[in-house]
């Protein structure tokens, strides 16, 4: 296995005065993760062992993420205030299936079938699918899955510096996660799927992902200095954070 990532960063700050600044941040990253096959032989697997090709390579993926950051931040007398906006886009494409060249599984207890059975007469002259101890699976399809989403945030953060000894952090962010449309065009099995009645009577409409755009994240965090040797501090956060959907999901 073999991966490989490549990321870079662009960073642009403008002061605008003494007390604003402006940070305009773009930064991409992209991975190649190709996990070539150890043989293009169909896998043979028996309590003897396994021998042919590991049954889930080969599996190659590219991962891309283009994120763009901008963020205002100012200072008014005892407020230092910070407020942005975060947009990323992230896309995925993978080719990956199971028995991609083919495997023999066999259910048999001894030596001399299973190499009666894979031998170039079979069993009793007969071929190696007249044995129903031998199961043969191939993976069919394109393998490909090709699809991205886009992530988009606000943010705000006010730190208030009470007195000498005591500060206090409030912020607040607002994320969505926009979610792909899945390729639904077997009308069949979505027609299926869509009709059956799951836990409790519930229903899946297997044509949508549902984004997640009502994600409120407030957050709170102190900084406070107990003695006037100010050798202590005391500091605590707090807040509600939600995390992104991985794509291996999907």
């Amino acid at each position: 296995e073999k991966d490989r990532l490549h990321n870079g960063t662009a960073q642009y700050t403008h002061l605008i005065n003494a007390t604003t600044v402006n940070d305009l941040r773009f930064t991409g990253s992209y991975e190649v993760r190709p996990r070539l096959a150890n043989s293009n032989t169909p896998s043979v697997t028996s309590f003897l062992g396994n021998f042919g090709a590991r049954n889930f390579l080969p599996t190659t993926q590219d991962d891309q993420r283009w994120q763009l950051t901008d963020s205002v931040s100012v200072v008014r007398g005892k407020h230092s205030m910070k407020f942005g906006v975060d947009f990323s886009r992230i896309s995925t494409v993978q080719a990956f299936g199971f028995n991609q060249f083919g495997t023999f599984n066999t259910n048999l207890s001894n030596a001399l079938t299973v190499a009666q059975l894979l031998g170039g007469n079979g069993t009793n002259g007969g071929n190696r699918f007249d044995n129903p101890s031998v199961i043969y699976d191939r993976q069919i399809g394109n393998l490909v899955a090709d699809f991205g989403l886009t992530q988009l945030a606000f943010f705000g953060q006010n730190s208030i510096r009470v007195n000498n000894r005591l500060s206090l952090d409030f912020g607040l962010r607002w994320e969505g996660q926009y979610n792909p449309t899945p390729e639904a065009n077997n009308t069949a099995l979505v027609d299926r799927v869509r009709n059956a009645n799951f836990v409790l009577g519930s229903k899946l409409d297997p044509t949508t992902m549902k984004d997640a755009a009502n994600q409120i994240m407030p957050r709170f965090g102190f900084a406070w200095t107990p003695s006037s040797s100010r050798r202590t501090v005391v500091r605590g956060h707090t807040g509600i954070f939600y995390a992104a959907t991985p794509l291996l999901v999907f």
